[in-house]
């Protein structure tokens, strides 16, 4: 009953009366659209494309320039798979033309964010409120596949801003937080005290949804199997804003006793892509955004072959984003989804490409073998790969007490035959591995790769 209220009547006064906002619209179209054949949806992005390169080439300095440069225009793009004519954009595009990428008539009204700065170097970009509905509904799509649509109770376990809030701004958070029904844990202090909170909020307020983190997701679920009771199981855990490897996946439903749904989003463009349920892989965004996975050279990866992601950005006409290179490595999938959607499909997404480890003869091994490897050796609680120079490789471990020579030696073994011939790996045991400022936990680590 009270997400029925949510649905009808509070949302449409707050956000179609009140702010003014296309949230509600734009979930209309997507609830239609991710049954179109690929063929409409591809017409639809084409479209949409089309409007987004005329209005780059006529209201941003950058792109102006791009264009001229390459002796192109945006007609020159007929197709989708004409895209690829221009070059990706990089990071360092970015911090250096940032000003010349912002459509000049739209300056005062867009909205500014951050990313977290992974690999060194913060990105800082602009995006409109527009192109903020295309992304809320994206993500409520998303999240509502796992049965975690607004108004659904659910437990968040999530990033909190680590800058202060005015007192009128915290209430504001407080109140929209009670309206969906959500609790939030901050995966910046998820200790031992914070996920006994998170259970005993988990039997009282029985969610039907939990949402957080991968690392910290991963860590209540071996809290709950150490031990500690649960009376009530959700239906679905969403899996937010790190890799989730298989054996995460285990443990989350072996502890839940439900399925866990794979999302993968960014700081750029929120949802990227979402699993269905089907266990076919993520579903793109497509109508919001344009998602291409290609080999070093450029060239597009087939089915099943990782590469580099680039994105598009459909709906972000204050500060264009065209073919960005994300910094992740993900799989494209060959064969649509049993579920029956239109929508293409990443088959996986296998981390940052910028944290690939680097063999002595050149060859990229991805971060994901790692925890495919740890996964058979219990005696290690966490770990994290640090690539320091192109013939060394550290190794934090944390461990418990069942760790033996011979257990070691063996993993040692895998490790370097992985690795092969002119890398000495050194390896330190600590007591706790930091997460990153952003409350994430990286696998893997590379100190070569300089940033793009």
């Amino acid at each position: 009953m009270y997400q029925g209220l949510l649905r009808n009547v509070l949302q449409p006064v707050h956000e179609s009366l009140i702010k003014r906002r296309n949230v509600r619209r734009y979930q209309r179209l997507l609830r239609s659209s991710e049954w179109w054949p690929p063929a409409q949806l591809r017409a639809f992005q084409h479209r949409e494309l089309s409007a987004l390169l005329q209005h780059a080439y006529h209201h941003t300095p950058f792109w102006r320039e791009r264009f001229r440069r390459l002796r192109l225009s945006p007609e020159s793009i007929r197709t989708l798979s004409d895209l690829k004519r221009l070059p990706p954009l990089e990071k360092k595009d970015i911090r250096e033309h940032r000003d010349s990428m912002v459509a000049g008539h739209q300056r005062n009204t867009l909205w500014a964010k951050s990313t977290g700065g992974s690999t060194g170097e913060p990105v800082h970009f602009y995006y409109t409120a527009d192109s903020y509905d295309w992304r809320c509904a994206a993500t409520r799509r998303g999240y509502g596949w796992a049965g975690a649509a607004d108004g659904a109770p659910t437990i968040h376990i999530w990033g909190v801003t680590l800058h202060g809030h005015s007192r009128l701004s915290s209430a504001k958070e407080a109140l929209h937080r009670r309206v969906l029904r959500r609790t939030l844990f901050n995966a910046f202090e998820f200790d031992d005290r914070a996920m006994e909170r998170c259970v005993r909020a988990i039997n009282r307020q029985k969610p039907v949804a939990l949402v957080g983190y991968t690392s910290p997701l991963v860590a209540l679920a071996r809290f709950v199997n150490d031990g500690r009771r649960l009376t009530h199981y959700p239906k679905a855990v969403i899996s937010a804003a790190e890799t989730l490897f298989d054996y995460q996946r285990q443990e989350i439903e072996s502890a839940f006793r439900c399925r866990v749904f794979n999302t993968y989003g960014s700081r750029e463009f929120m949802l990227i892509a979402a699993e269905c349920g089907s266990g076919s892989g993520l579903h793109i965004s497509a109508e919001n955004l344009i998602l291409e996975v290609v080999r070093e050279d450029g060239t597009p990866a087939e089915p099943g072959e990782a590469g580099e992601i680039l994105i598009t950005d459909l709906h972000n006409f204050g500060m264009p984003f065209v073919r960005y290179r994300i910094g992740d490595v993900g799989i494209a999938a060959g064969e649509p989804c049993r579920c029956g959607r239109g929508l293409p499909l990443l088959q996986n997404v296998l981390g940052r490409s910028l944290d690939m480890i680097r063999t002595a003869t050149g060859k990229a091994l991805p971060g994901e073998f790692f925890p495919h490897v740890m996964k058979d050796f219990p005696w290690v609680d966490t770990f994290q790969v640090v690539q320091d120079s192109a013939s060394s490789v550290r190794i934090r471990m944390v461990c418990n007490g069942d760790r033996t020579a011979e257990s070691f030696d063996e993993l040692d073994r895998l490790i370097a035959a992985a690795l092969g011939d002119g890398i000495a790996v050194r390896y330190e045991f600590v007591a706790d591995i930091p997460l990153t400022r952003t409350g994430k936990r990286r696998v893997t680590i590379s100190e070569l790769a300089g940033t793009r």
